[in-house]
């Protein structure tokens, strides 16, 4: 219970807004990279046709790439019928890393290509979308708590501790509460205890049922917490965004999965994918994988895996359009290396 406390400041935040807002941050803050100046063609005849020659590259960029550029960099033309195919990345990022650590080429700055900047922008969002998964976590290890742990708690203790006699309800009831209230703030304290007053409520009331006669324990709270979770959640003064979560979280568990952390983990990944707009699961599962505070090291060498082992059609976040436009054609058959 020690953890619910350390969230108090945290309960049911924005979280959708965690993650949108830093794929936004990083889309906009992509640099201008195109700097155009003295051209070196590199033919490849696997990838390029045969009649290209250095005359021609500057025609070529004129042509594709029609914007006002510096004129103090050397640049790479790489021509296929698609550059955006698996074979086109490897021979860039092949020649990226030989230009790169060549010793011919004397004061070289910088090797830039669509695949260098885009594994910038993955490792750049990196932090913030960890930061997103493990909040969400958060939250619905603290909500589910709420709506199904309270109350699981609440039935254990009246069946074990009071022999299932609802002439005990009453007195399950502040066993029960004296038993997780040492967990929780004030803050904390503040909300649960209206959800757990209205849990008992309804509990109680289930009893004056007859229909409800033959109900077992289980279904009994069940009942219970339908009753209570749904005016609680709309009488909340948040926002709609925070009650869909909330109303998430009451539909994804159960008295029985409410505890379970592979079913906690698959929520929030699935939650995150749905706020985030990222479809790529395995993406977002290896951004877990990281933890919570991955080093500059293994961000940078998954970020690296991501770029290697995908294309530019199939990479889980976004090409901004002015960093595709700026390296790679229109038509999608010429690329530049700067």
């Amino acid at each position: 219970m020690d953890t619910f406390s350390k969230l108090a400041d945290k309960v049911i935040k924005h979280h959708k807004k965690i993650i949108v807002t830093w794929i936004i941050i990083l889309i906009l803050s992509v640099p201008l990279l195109m700097r155009v100046g003295d051209v070196m063609v590199y033919e490849e005849t696997a990838l390029a046709p045969e009649n290209i020659e250095s005359g021609n590259a500057q025609e070529i960029i004129d042509e594709q790439f029609p914007m006002t550029l510096a004129n103090s960099t050397a640049m790479v033309v790489i021509q296929s019928p698609d550059v955006r195919t698996e074979e086109v990345r490897n021979f860039t990022l092949a020649l990226e890393e030989e230009i790169a650590e060549s010793p011919d080429i004397k004061y070289l700055q910088d090797v830039a290509t669509v695949y260098s900047v885009y594994e910038g922008i993955v490792e750049s969002a990196i932090s913030g979308i960890s930061i997103g998964i493990y909040e969400i976590e958060a939250q619905a290890n603290m909500t589910a708590f709420m709506f199904y742990g309270i109350p699981a708690t609440f039935l254990n203790v009246w069946s074990t501790m009071f022999g299932a006699d609802p002439s005990n309800n009453s007195i399950a009831k502040t066993t029960t509460w004296n038993m997780i209230s040492p967990g929780l703030n004030a803050t904390l304290e503040a909300m649960v205890l209206p959800y757990y007053d209205a849990f008992y409520m309804a509990w109680n009331l289930s009893f004056l049922d007859p229909l409800m006669s033959g109900f077992t324990p289980e279904q009994r709270t069940e009942y219970a917490i339908g009753n209570a979770s749904v005016p609680y959640i709309d009488g909340m003064p948040i926002s709609e965004e925070e009650k869909l979560f909330m109303y998430s979280i009451l539909g994804a568990f159960n008295l029985s999965t409410w505890s379970n952390s592979v079913v906690v983990h698959s929520f929030s990944i699935n939650m995150v994918s749905l706020t985030s707009g990222i479809d790529d699961i395995g993406f977002l599962e290896g951004v877990h994988a990281l933890g919570p505070s991955p080093s500059m090291a293994e961000i940078s060498l998954f970020s690296r895996s991501i770029v290697e082992n995908g294309t530019l059609q199939s990479y889980p976040l976004p090409i901004p359009n002015e960093l595709y436009s700026g390296f790679i054609s229109q038509r999608n058959n010429t690329m530049l290396v700067i």
